[in-house]
């Protein structure tokens, strides 16, 4: 199964690897090397990490950590290949970056005073249905016409908890703790990510 905050702690803690002191006389020429090599592997890391779990960035500074990602490791890629990364994970991440801009211009089209939260470009709602489903009643387990009526009523649940938020107590698991790291959720999210701010074409450039 997933492990998801343990590999998210794995990240982080490479990620932390940049505040090694390079210039340190503790050094070796070969270790010289190997810390620079881990400083570029940690600037990827944290670029691709923290946009979706440091609840104080904002929508600027979370584009422009994707941007980062997205340039270094295509130039990673380009020069290693797969022993860099595999071509179904580079394409995946890759993929990540480019939706989550695609979302960013879609939502200033439509009406740019409104937040983007990039945490919700991903499957939570859809894990939240399927919890819906198996938990509706004692039976787990159900043919295809019972499916589609509890999916029928996970539906209708999601549509009132849209009209009345404040109904909806949300899932004690579903958190930004040790069992939820990957279920951060707006309320959480302190940093402005209104979508009108946001200059796409700059934080491209500058990341």
């Amino acid at each position: 199964g997933q492990n998801v905050p343990h590999a998210v702690k794995l990240l982080c803690s490479v990620a932390m690897l940049q505040a090694l002191n390079s210039a340190s006389s503790q050094y070796n020429p070969t270790n010289q090397t190997i810390h620079a090599t881990l400083r570029v592997l940690a600037i990827l890391c944290e670029s691709l990490v923290e946009p979706f779990f440091n609840c104080e960035m904002s929508l600027k500074q979370q584009l422009k950590c994707l941007a980062t990602y997205a340039h270094l490791s295509f130039l990673l890629y380009r020069n290693h290949g797969t022993s860099f990364m595999s071509n179904q994970l580079y394409g995946d991440t890759q993929a990540t970056v480019k939706n989550v801009m695609f979302l960013v211009a879609k939502v200033q089209i439509l009406d740019d005073t409104q937040p983007f939260y990039l945490i919700q470009d991903g499957d939570d709602r859809l894990e939240g249905s399927f919890g819906h489903v198996r938990t509706d009643d004692h039976d787990p387990n159900m043919g295809v016409q019972r499916l589609c009526e509890k999916l029928g009523s996970a539906a209708d649940r999601s549509d009132i908890f849209e009209c009345h938020a404040d109904w909806d107590r949300g899932h004690r698991r579903l958190g930004n703790g040790k069992l939820g790291a990957d279920h951060t959720n707006p309320t959480s999210w302190k940093g402005d990510v209104v979508s009108g701010g946001v200059s796409l074409q700059m934080e491209w450039i500058r990341g």
